[in-house]
């Protein structure tokens, strides 16, 4: 099967290079353009205001301005990190388009597969266990029942696809 527009959703905490090795041979191949994805989960308040505030007790709008620098400051490295990534994709011919959002990773990849009209989602599976996974849920779960198009689980160190 060809694919002509592929995402990759990724996050800084798993091993993400057998996904984006995988996606852009697919890419090459297919001649495909790529878009890079990380989304990032929102903290809650009160998590974040515990290590914020280790000394002293900060004003509530004091936290949500602090909450915010930090969130702004994530999404700026996630981007220079997936830009990283587009310019080797380039550097292979491949299109790759950036995006870096904040909210729940599944419907998020899932309504960016709609929206941008992919034909098929790569991602890492999860390396929690089993039980944790069906306690808590997995984002490769979400998305395998719920993609618009093909999903690709990869491990890291799993061979790439040969052409």
């Amino acid at each position: 099967m060809d694919y002509t527009k592929i995402l990759v959703a990724m996050d800084m905490a798993t091993q993400y290079l057998a996904m984006f090795t995988q996606a852009l041979h697919l890419a090459v191949n297919d001649g495909a353009q790529l878009m890079l994805f990380c989304c990032l989960e929102q903290d809650t308040l009160a998590e974040m205001e515990d290590s914020i505030a280790t000394i002293v007790e900060l004003e509530r709008s004091d936290s949500q301005r602090l909450l915010q620098e930090k969130s702004g400051k994530a999404v700026e490295f996630a981007r220079a990190w997936l830009e990283t990534l587009a310019r080797e994709a380039a550097a292979n011919g491949v299109t790759a388009h950036v995006s870096v959002e904040e909210g729940k990773p599944g419907p998020r990849i899932c309504e960016l597969a709609s929206h941008w009209g992919a034909d098929l989602v790569v991602l890492g599976r999860s390396t929690r266990s089993e039980l944790a996974d069906r306690l808590l849920g997995s984002v490769s779960s979400h998305v395998v029942y719920c993609a618009p198009c093909s999903v690709l689980l990869t491990r890291e160190g799993q061979a790439k696809p040969q052409a």
